[in-house]
């Protein structure tokens, strides 16, 4: 009897941590901010498992969902194609990867947004 209580015990401890690791791992975003040389902020947050940024000198460098973003003193590309030019006096750029689209801010303002492979400026 003890056995039986005890095994139906841990299948369900086992279920329920199964459930949070499959909440946490399906709704879960990823963030990574860095300051560059120029005093410019980059913040990145992305809804795929991985993340890897790179915070060098006046650029980042983010891989993420099979992108490559580069955030550089005047230009925001992506994949190796330039997609905006930017102000070097823009203090702060945040990148937003959530599903199939990219947005970019600066400065609070919306700078472009990538859907699809295809640029929508502003």
């Amino acid at each position: 009897m003890i056995k039986r209580v005890l095994a139906t015990l841990a299948c369900m401890v086992g279920a329920v941590l199964v459930t949070l690791v499959t909440i946490v791992a399906t709704t879960g975003t990823w963030s990574s901010s860095g300051t560059l040389g120029s005093g410019r902020a980059v913040t990145v947050h992305s809804d795929a498992w991985r993340l890897n940024c790179c915070f060098a000198r006046d650029t980042a460098t983010i891989d993420t969902k099979g992108r490559r973003i580069v955030v550089a003193p005047t230009e925001i590309s992506v994949d190796g194609r330039p997609l905006v030019q930017i102000s070097a006096a823009i203090r702060s750029v945040d990148v937003r990867v959530d599903g199939d689209a990219i947005d970019f801010v600066g400065d609070g303002r919306r700078l472009a947004r990538f859907v699809r492979g295809k640029a929508i400026l502003r």
